[in-house]
């Protein structure tokens, strides 16, 4: 039977080196790995996924999921693993479908809510079809407290910025609400 997992939260959090290591660990037991990442995150290379402190791992750079179920890489995965989540239009069919209908164990990482914590794409609608769901959170940049907010720090109201520090501070409650 297929699983989902879910590794969510603000930026910052360490979603990224989560899936890194979930992803040399079923390396080390021999399964086969695909690994996807949306196009859109460049930030530190392509056909990467790269951790703010550089660990990196190789992985396919696309946008839109649902063609690679026909893919020789999807069909002889154990595992596919999923970053940047948030950014794909199509992430809700692709992972019930890869779930249910052809018994895959998915990993899903990425953002729960964007820079005005609001929804960002389909991943809080994953929630009901998983089996395990973790949020990280980070340290606030102003008290050091647990940050479980992304806010944005540059003069720039799309939903979607791919960005790093300069763009982005993980935040507590009282620092998203009153800085």
């Amino acid at each position: 039977m297929g699983s989902l997992s879910i590794i969510m939260g603000c930026m910052f959090s360490g979603k990224s080196t989560e899936i890194i290591q979930r992803y040399r660990k079923y390396k080390s037991q021999n399964k086969s790995v695909f690994l996807i990442n949306h196009s859109s995150d460049i930030r530190y290379g392509n056909n990467v996924v790269i951790t703010h402190n550089k660990v990196s791992v190789p992985c396919l750079s696309c946008n839109t999921l649902t063609d690679l179920l026909t893919s020789n890489k999807f069909k002889n995965a154990d595992i596919i693993m999923i970053e940047e989540a948030q950014f794909f239009k199509d992430l809700f069919t692709f992972v019930t479908t890869s779930v249910d209908k052809y018994d895959k164990t998915v990993v899903v990482a990425g953002l729960d809510g964007d820079y005005k914590r609001q929804a960002f794409g389909d991943l809080l609608k994953l929630i009901s079809y998983a089996d395990d769901v973790i949020k990280l959170t980070a340290k606030c940049n102003h008290c050091n407290n647990k940050a479980i907010f992304t806010k944005r720090i540059v003069d720039n109201e799309q939903q979607c910025l791919v960005g790093g520090k300069e763009y982005y501070i993980p935040v507590c409650r009282k620092h998203f609400l009153f800085i």
